[in-house]
C-alpha cells in the first residue's frame, strides 16, 4: 500500500519543479527577445532577407520560420526536460521519444501557421489603419480565437489523439443530463486514449457552437 504522505510529497516536488521550470522559461524567453531586438539582430535579419527576395510577401513567413526555429533549438534542452524527462521521472508518462518528436513537429507546424496569420494580419492592419489599428486588431484576435475554439475539436485535437464516443453509457447519460439542466447544448461526450502519452487524468469542455463537446 502506498504511503499517502509520500504521494503528497511527490506531487509537491513535481509541482514545484514545474513552476520553477515555467518561470525559468519565461525569463529565458524575455532575455532572448531583449537580446534579439536590442542587439539589432532583428533588423539585420529583415535586411538580409529583403536583399535576395524580389517579392516582399515572403519576408514575414521566412522571418517567423527562422526566429521560431532558432528559439526552438536554443530552448530545446529546457523543453525536452520539462515535457519529456520530468514526466517520465515522476512516472506520469509512458510516451516514447519518437512519438514525442512527432508531437513536437505537429505542434510546431500549428504554432507557425497561427503565428504567421496573426503577424501578417497585424502588419497589414497597422499599415492601412494607423489610427484605429489597436481596435481592429483586438476585434480580429477575438474573432480568430473563436474560430480556433470551434475548429480545435475537429482539426487540432485529432492530430494528437484519437477519440470516440464515450463507451460508459451511464456516465455519458449523466453528463448529457447535467448539460441539459444547465441549458448547455453539447454535441456528445467523447473519450480519448490519453494513456499512450500520459498517466495523468484529464477532462475538458471544448468547442464552440455545433462543435461543443465533453472529452474525458
Amino acid at each position: 500500500m502506498s504511503n499517502p504522505d509520500s504521494s503528497t510529497n511527490r506531487v509537491k516536488r513535481y509541482s514545484t519543479q514545474k513552476y520553477i521550470i515555467a518561470i525559468i522559461d519565461i525569463v529565458y524567453l524575455l532575455l532572448l527577445l531583449f537580446l534579439f531586438e536590442g542587439s539589432g539582430l532583428s533588423k539585420l535579419l529583415v535586411s538580409w532577407l529583403a536583399k535576395p527576395l524580389t517579392n516582399k510577401i515572403f519576408i514575414i513567413p521566412l522571418y517567423i520560420a527562422i526566429v521560431y526555429l532558432t528559439y526552438y533549438l536554443l530552448n530545446f534542452p529546457l523543453n525536452f526536460y520539462q515535457s519529456f524527462v520530468l514526466e517520465h521521472k515522476f512516472s506520469l508518462s509512458n510516451q516514447k521519444i519518437r512519438d514525442w518528436f512527432k508531437d513536437q513537429i505537429k505542434a510546431g507546424i500549428i504554432f507557425y501557421i497561427i503565428a504567421l496569420i496573426l503577424v501578417s494580419v497585424f502588419y497589414r492592419i497597422l499599415k492601412h489603419y494607423f489610427r484605429t489599428w489597436w481596435l481592429i486588431i483586438s476585434l480580429f484576435w477575438i474573432f480568430f480565437s473563436l474560430i480556433l475554439t470551434k475548429l480545435a475539436p475537429i482539426v487540432i485535437i485529432p492530430l494528437f489523439f484519437k477519440y470516440k464516443r464515450l463507451s460508459d453509457e451511464m456516465l455519458r447519460e449523466k453528463i448529457m443530463s447535467l448539460a441539459n439542466k444547465m441549458k448547455i447544448k453539447i454535441l456528445d461526450c467523447f473519450e480519448i486514449d490519453f494513456s499512450k502519452k500520459t498517466l495523468k487524468a484529464n477532462a475538458a469542455f471544448i468547442g464552440w457552437g455545433a462543435t461543443k463537446r465533453v472529452i474525458l
